[in-house]
């Protein structure tokens, strides 16, 4: 898991220059600058070189003038603030890396606000590991619950997001953190093993409803599939397995 912070984060320095206003700023306070100028209504101009950014912010120009490095990474993370994420509350969980960039899922207020966050390698030293606040959620005291606080979305992760889904049923067996991709597949199998039994009971009760004259066998063939239904339910109950 991974926040904003470090002495990196001071070291970025802006120059922000709109109507009278001019001031220099770090990374924190120019993220706050902007997002007090009604940042849900940015649009990013095209025009941009090594030196300045320009902004339209509710028809105000707005220059932030710094390195073109330092630049890049407010513009990334400006792209949060514009669909209500605060970066600075927010924690970085890392799922990929192939040499050049790195991909992340974002955290924000109790949800995963972005699947596929990517910063390129050199990025990350704006990013700096970290526990999490366990008060936060009513849970201090209890040891093992950063990683269990870890484990829990990471597997939200894989299982409720595209891309996570991505990752679990790529070929090439992409690395999955703190997740079983075999207890998924297993998962998948288990859960039409017993759809496809449940039809075999389902299929004759609507027979039986739609003719009438052949309720009496209808139901005995309802009967017949219920027993072996309920023996799959039983075993996956007692030891997990079909």
């Amino acid at each position: 898991m991974y926040w904003l912070g470090g002495d990196v984060i001071k070291s970025l320095i802006f120059k922000l220059d709109w109507e009278h206003f001019n001031e220099d700023c770090n990374l924190r306070e120019a993220l706050d600058r902007l997002h007090g100028a009604s940042l849900r209504n940015l649009d990013f101009m095209q025009v941009r070189n090594s030196e300045w950014d320009i902004y339209i912010v509710e028809e105000r120009e707005i220059k932030v003038k710094g390195k073109s490095h330092d630049l890049r990474i407010l513009r990334e993370l400006l792209e949060l603030t514009r669909k209500g994420v605060k970066p600075f509350e927010a924690t970085w969980f890392c799922y990929y890396n192939d040499g050049e960039r790195n991909l992340f899922f974002v955290l924000h207020a109790g949800k995963i606000v972005d699947d596929c966050y990517s910063f390129l390698n050199v990025f990350p030293l704006v990013l700096g590991g970290m526990g999490w606040d366990a008060s936060d959620f009513g849970l201090c005291g209890h040891p093992g619950f950063d990683d269990a606080f870890e484990r829990y979305w990471y597997r939200k992760f894989y299982t409720e997001t595209l891309a996570g889904q991505l990752m679990v049923l790529s070929p090439n067996e992409l690395k999955l953190y703190h997740y079983d991709r075999e207890v998924s597949v297993r998962t998948q199998y288990v859960m039409s093993r017993l759809l496809v039994s449940m039809s075999w009971v389902v299929i004759p009760l609507l027979a039986a409803i739609a003719f009438p004259i052949l309720r009496f066998y209808m139901a005995l063939a309802a009967l017949a599939f219920v027993v072996p239904w309920v023996s799959i339910c039983w075993r996956l109950l007692k030891t997990g397995r079909i």
